[in-house]
């Protein structure tokens, strides 16, 4: 076993082993059924191989869950990587000198007789 699918619903495999360009590998995938995937290019160990064609902007499911966004449209049996696919999690806030209003301050009331 070359590729494995984690999670019924993912529209991704792991090469379990380096999966050569050309190389066409049978597998059940789950909501996806029995399936045969080329490698359109070389997959390396650990990577993520498209089982379906995802459109740009469209999502990447792992675990059952999206795990990213295709920046370009990939391919049924491309290698998905940074180059054509990002989290959206982690973008940068390049503004400087923001300011940040201080912490509300703590009620001067006891805890008993705060509002709930």
């Amino acid at each position: 076993m070359k590729l494995i699918q984690i999670h019924p619903r993912d529209n991704v495999a792991v090469a379990l082993d380096t999966v050569a360009q050309g190389e066409t590998i049978s597998l059940a995938a789950g909501d996806l059924g029995k399936i045969e995937v080329t490698a359109l290019e070389e997959i390396p160990k650990g990577h993520k191989i498209a089982l379906t064609d995802i459109v740009e902007g469209g999502t990447v499911i792992k675990y059952g869950t999206v795990i990213a966004i295709a920046s370009t449209a990939i391919k049924k049996g491309s290698w998905i990587h940074t180059h054509n696919a990002h989290t959206g999690f982690f973008r940068r806030n390049t503004s400087r000198g923001v300011q940040r209003p201080p912490p509300a301050a703590a009620s001067s009331k006891p805890a008993s007789r705060r509002r709930k």
